[in-house]
């Protein structure tokens, strides 16, 4: 009598399921509900949620805003505090290596600076030529000589002397905001202090 063979399909072992439940085996094998409603479901974002991350991100930006535009005018003044410092460092050295008179000119009534050589008599063309202009949100407040009034108006000169020293002087930035800021030009130093305060800087 031949034999009759049956053929039986069975199903792929799980090896990571082996020893588990029977609900584990079925989220395995795909075979359970509940693993076909896991492997159809698309993750996203709720309406609700999309909306609080919109506020999140409004209110953030109505803090930054205003801080970025404080910095920025700050950055400016600082910016040309730091210029007038390396000029004044280079008028001296020029001084003393040509052996001329070197000047400083700030105008502020124009709120423009630019640099001279030689006596008072030489010519305003040719050293106006190196002129330059403020930032729009940067002021000359006032320049004060050691023993004299601040200067509020027209254009005050300082001069860098070819045996070393220079006129001792304050130039007061300020932006209309923040702190005003003092550069303070000595006579025998090399070069200017910065100084930041609610008052002015004294000699």
């Amino acid at each position: 009598m031949p034999l009759r063979l049956q053929h039986r399909t069975v199903a792929p072992a799980c090896p990571r399921y082996q020893g588990q439940s029977d609900q584990a085996r079925d989220i395995c094998t795909g075979d359970s509900q509940s693993s076909r409603a896991h492997l159809t479901r698309s993750d996203g974002f709720t309406l609700l949620e999309l909306i609080v991350v919109i506020l999140l991100l409004t209110i953030l930006l109505g803090f930054a805003i205003p801080a970025f535009q404080t910095g920025g005018a700050a950055g400016s003044k600082d910016r040309v505090a730091r210029e007038l410092l390396h000029a004044v460092k280079k008028l001296k050295i020029a001084a003393l290596n040509r052996q001329s008179i070197h000047r400083l000119h700030l105008g502020l009534d124009e709120n423009r600076i630019w640099v001279s050589r030689g006596d008072r008599n030489s010519d305003p063309a040719s050293s106006r030529q190196s002129e330059r202009a403020l930032p729009d949100d940067v002021r000359i407040e006032h320049v004060r000589f050691a023993g004299r009034e601040e200067i509020r108006s027209g254009v005050a000169a300082i001069a860098f002397y070819p045996q070393g020293h220079s006129d001792r002087a304050v130039i007061r930035l300020s932006d209309g905001g923040s702190k005003p800021i003092d550069l303070i030009v000595e006579a025998f130093l090399p070069m200017a202090l910065i100084v930041s305060d609610n008052g002015s800087a004294t000699f």
